[in-house]
């Protein structure tokens, strides 16, 4: 579902909702997470398909079933302002630079594969010479929900 309808795809969550109309129109993840207990990861619906409440249904039963103390999230700014968040009571904690990913031939790559390579040169230039680019994103806002 996260590879068909969410915009960064699929990731690994401890905990996974669903919203169900006849079949799965939306979805939350959750993982968790050493500083702040909880992230929530994820939250979309099916591509082509706004399902009003949603996403605040999902996380009060998150809230309900697991009572966290401390939840975590992010705002990729690329997408979004984060106003979901505001939403659900998550309050503003701080802004994130912009960081880069690499591409090649239309797909995109985590910068953390390259960190590594093999060579002389800075890891950027050694990327180069293998055909890839960088791709600077607009940075992230990052939030944070309190009971």
């Amino acid at each position: 579902f996260l590879s068909d309808n969410h915009i960064q795809g699929s990731c690994s969550s401890t905990v996974k909702l669903g919203l169900y109309c006849g079949e799965l129109v939306a979805l939350q993840t959750f993982t968790k997470d050493s500083k702040h207990e909880w992230c929530l990861s994820r939250f979309c619906t099916q591509k082509y398909t706004q399902v009003r409440g949603a996403a605040s249904k999902l996380f009060t039963h998150f809230v309900g079933t697991y009572s966290p103390q401390n939840i975590n999230t992010y705002a990729n700014l690329r997408y979004s302002s984060g106003d979901v968040y505001d939403t659900l009571g998550f309050r503003f904690s701080h802004d994130i630079g912009p960081r880069y990913a690499y591409f090649k031939n239309f797909k995109l790559y985590n910068r953390r594969q390259f960190q590594k390579l093999p060579g002389e040169g800075k890891e950027y230039e050694k990327a180069f010479a293998l055909g890839y680019r960088r791709l600077w994103d607009c940075g992230y806002k990052a939030f944070v929900w309190k009971s």
